[in-house]
């Protein structure tokens, strides 16, 4: 039984080393398609913080757009939290009705 090659996307010299431009770019353009960021990582041998700063610098505007934080003004969060605590909705109900990501 012959085992699978691990196929080398970046060969390094140290671990100090620059990675490719074209190869920091493929992966840019797979994880803004879509590609889940910690198969990138594993697949490439990346760290979060490097896969981070290259989708800062060179993602798309798409991908910019989509990711951008949402803020919430305190009226909003005053009226979801009063929603809650009345037993008018459940947190999960609240989080679908006002386009909540996060239960905190």
């Amino acid at each position: 039984m012959r085992h699978k090659e691990q196929e080398v996307y970046a060969i390094r010299e140290r671990k100090q080393s620059h990675y490719d431009q074209m190869l920091i770019l493929k992966v840019v353009k797979k994880v803004g398609a879509g590609h889940p960021r910690k198969e990138a990582n594993r697949i490439y041998e990346l760290g979060k913080s490097c896969l981070y700063n290259w989708m800062r610098k060179y993602g798309s505007m798409n991908y910019h757009q989509n990711v951008k934080r949402k803020s919430y003004t305190n009226l909003q969060k005053r009226t979801v939290v009063t929603a809650i605590e009345q037993g008018r909705m459940s947190i999960k109900e609240a989080q679908t009705a006002y386009s909540v990501k996060n239960e905190k």
